[in-house]
């Protein structure tokens, strides 16, 4: 008997979160903002240059399960969506500004899942602009 009542639970929570999931349309959260100083680039070259490698810590896991009360964790997302990014650069003029750059690529990657997957490839405007949506 208790066997079967432990079943019937496992089973009733297991299909009671599948249809939540199947329901449950996600949040809107906020990431710390990333700040990042560029070196200065002295020569052109016709191929993509990485710059570096910048990093930002925050716990997804902490997000998803306070944005949840608690009910799911980050092993239940099936995705992610990046919503806006912006680009502002500071102390523009008209020779530092954002036309002095072709393209970016964005990558998201985890500690469980170091694979990047990119997320915004952005071409920059050939006129002057200090922010870009």
């Amino acid at each position: 008997m208790t066997a079967i009542l432990l079943i019937a639970t496992v089973a009733s929570v297991s299909s009671c979160k599948k249809i939540i999931k199947a329901i449950f349309p996600g949040f809107e959260t906020n990431i710390p903002v990333i700040k990042l100083t560029l070196p200065p680039i002295v020569v052109v070259t016709p191929e993509e240059t990485k710059i570096g490698t910048y990093t930002q810590h925050f716990n997804l896991d902490s997000v998803i399960r306070a944005n949840t009360s608690g009910a799911f964790n980050e092993s239940d997302v099936s995705s992610i969506k990046v919503k806006t990014i912006v680009f502002t650069i500071l102390n523009p003029d008209q020779l530092n500004n954002l036309v002095n750059f072709e393209s970016v690529r964005f990558t998201f990657s985890s500690n469980a899942n170091t694979n990047p997957a990119q997320i915004a490839a952005v071409n920059f405007p050939d006129e002057y602009q200090s922010t870009i949506t």
